[in-house]
């Protein structure tokens, strides 16, 4: 009996700005807030979805604690 394999490739996630499309959905969404006040949560958000994206690939400890963190 022959057998079959669906091979299908892996998902790869790249780094992209979240901070922009992030800070426009805020002021559109909430108009009665100023987006400017969370800059700093949405760099904080940016800066670990990319340490993530980088240590996605590594199967250690510390890659744990940047997906734990995001």
């Amino acid at each position: 009996m022959a057998s079959s394999f669906l091979c299908v490739p892996v998902k790869k996630a790249s780094a992209v700005d979240m901070i922009n499309p992030l800070r426009n959905f805020i002021a559109s969404a909430y108009a009665s807030t100023n987006p400017d006040e969370y800059n700093f949560a949405l760099n904080e958000l940016n800066k670990l979805r990319n340490s993530f994206i980088a240590k996605s690939g590594e199967r250690h400890e510390s890659a744990l604690e940047v997906c734990y963190r995001f």
